[in-house]
């Protein structure tokens, strides 16, 4: 199997895998929660196939993703900051 294929596959299955999370266990949260989880989560795979789609892309796209997930890390990193 190519990295590919492997990266993609593992993307599929964390989204059925919260669809299904979703369908089981929604009743145990509120409205706006579902909506903040369902944002949340719509904008971490869009996030993670864009990055996927840029590592195949050659040299050029590994060093976006690299980038971009550098600049994740340093925002997160400043939200963490900020909250001590």
């Amino acid at each position: 199997m190519s990295i590919s294929k492997l990266l993609y596959s593992i993307g599929l299955v964390s989204v059925a895998s919260l669809v299904l999370y979703f369908v089981f266990y929604a009743h145990i949260y509120t409205q706006s929660e579902l909506i903040e989880a369902y944002a949340f989560f719509g904008a971490a795979v869009a996030i993670y196939f864009i990055f996927v789609f840029l590592y195949n892309r050659g040299n050029v796209g590994k060093w976006l993703s690299l980038a971009g997930l550098v600049l994740i890390a340093v925002f997160a990193g400043v939200l963490f900051i900020q909250q001590i």
